[in-house]
């Protein structure tokens, strides 16, 4: 009796010891036909880091990610490559940022870009962290790095082009309402915010020149008039700008000499004629303004 108690606690001890060992050893899942995160980019391993067993690592953890598992998951892209293998770091900002955890997963996107500032997986990780946290400016700056890195991402060349003139709207109606309730500062640096998220916009130039002429910040609008007109064609209105601010800090209301831009523009006889009048009348005007 004895004995066969003896070989009992002994099928138990070795069955519990099998079912601990397939716990921990727990195999991941097959990709599934839906995935959990499917706008996330697979943390692929560069040829100069591959590796067979990096790349097994990494793919497990990608389909325990996307089988909604983060706890596997995060623990197998932690384990993978080793310190400083930057897509293990990028695959943990994707666990991170599933979880709602935006500094740990900005941390870790932010790690992988210092190993290669160009890897495309970390660059839409840190896009989406920042646009998830309401940072739209630098979420679609980080976009246009990955766009630049991989052509190839139309959709996510989309998505930045919506992005950038959702943030223009917003930043643009911001600028101006504070420009016309007279808060100056709070205008310029709505301005500035717009021109980071595009800055080959030209007409936000011509904002900004407006409102550094009304701080009384000659020479900087007058460097911003001409940011304006490297993006676009003159008009008659935006030649009519011009001499509004050009070397009005001077002291002399004298006429100038054309600037470069005007010479490239004065190709007809009656805008010679225009903007010569224009810009002795305008510089007049300036000198008169700042002599008070």
């Amino acid at each position: 009796m004895n004995r066969l108690s003896r070989v009992a606690r002994t099928m138990v001890a070795v069955g519990g010891l099998a079912l601990l060992t397939a716990c921990a050893a727990r195999v991941a899942p097959p990709l599934p036909a839906t995935l959990a995160y499917p706008e996330f980019v697979y943390p692929g391993v560069p040829g100069a880091l591959w590796s067979d067993a990096a790349a097994a690592g990494i793919d497990e953890g990608w389909r325990f990610l996307q089988a909604g598992d983060l706890a596997a998951a995060g623990r197998v892209f932690g384990s993978v490559g080793g310190a400083g293998f930057y897509p293990a770091l990028a695959g943990q900002g994707w666990v991170a940022l599933a979880r709602g955890d935006y500094p740990a997963a900005e941390g870790a996107f932010d790690a992988a870009l210092d190993s290669d500032p160009a890897y495309v997986p970390a660059l839409v990780g840190l896009g989406q962290t920042q646009l998830a946290q309401g940072r739209d400016v630098e979420a679609v700056a980080a976009f246009d790095r990955a766009v630049a890195a991989d052509p190839a991402l139309g959709d996510l060349r989309r998505r930045a082009d919506l992005l950038r003139v959702r943030v223009l709207q917003e930043v643009i109606e911001t600028g101006r309402q504070a420009r016309t309730a007279g808060r100056l500062d709070e205008a310029r640096a709505a301005y500035l915010r717009a021109l980071e998220a595009s800055p080959a916009t030209g007409f936000l130039y011509r904002e900004l020149g407006a409102v550094e002429h009304a701080r009384g910040a000659l020479d900087a609008a007058f460097g911003r008039y001409r940011r304006r007109w490297r993006w676009t064609r003159p008009t008659s209105r935006r030649r009519s700008v011009w001499p509004r601010c050009s070397r009005a800090s001077a002291t002399t209301p004298r006429r100038s000499r054309p600037t470069l831009e005007h010479r490239r523009w004065a190709r007809h006889r009656n805008w010679r004629r225009a903007s010569r009048l224009a810009c002795c009348a305008a510089w007049t005007r300036c000198y008169r303004r700042s002599s008070r």
